[in-house]
């Protein structure tokens, strides 16, 4: 089952002071992580919302899933990707790297007849979000 894809997103990265706000999520700043998780709640869908954190570059959900925990809604932990260079740098260094090189993959099916919405700290390029929805199929970010 395939679903439209769109962003939702509590703010833009390079506004204000959002790019503070977003590394501060990233060191699990429970201020920044309130924050978030309030202007998200307020963002979400009716319906039957299925929160799922997106893993760092470890390969597991760290920030993500204490944020998605925060925002209330149903969580379902089941992103996975073996660890991996950060996408940051990466992207210093110059490279543009691709949704199929981040290798996610799900440790669990996804329920059907739930939102899937994706929860992360920032969008940047998008990669991460394509990523995403290359393993699960379907979603929003």
């Amino acid at each position: 089952m395939r679903t439209a894809s769109r962003v939702l997103a509590a703010c833009e990265y390079y506004e204000s002071n959002h790019r503070e706000v977003a590394h501060a999520i990233k060191e699990s700043n429970p201020e920044a992580i309130g924050e978030a998780a309030r202007l998200l709640r307020a963002m979400l869908p009716s319906g039957k919302v299925l929160l799922v954190p997106v893993p760092s570059h470890t390969g597991r959900a760290t920030y993500t899933l204490t944020l998605a925990k925060a925002i209330g809604a149903p969580v379902f932990d089941v992103l996975r990707s073996q660890p991996r260079e950060q996408l940051y740098t990466r992207k210093l260094r110059g490279e543009q790297p691709k949704p199929e090189e981040l290798g996610l993959y799900l440790s669990a099916p996804i329920p059907e007849g739930w939102q899937v919405l994706f929860v992360d700290n920032v969008i940047g390029t998008g990669t991460t979000a394509k990523a995403c929805r290359m393993a699960v199929g379907r979603g929003t970010l």
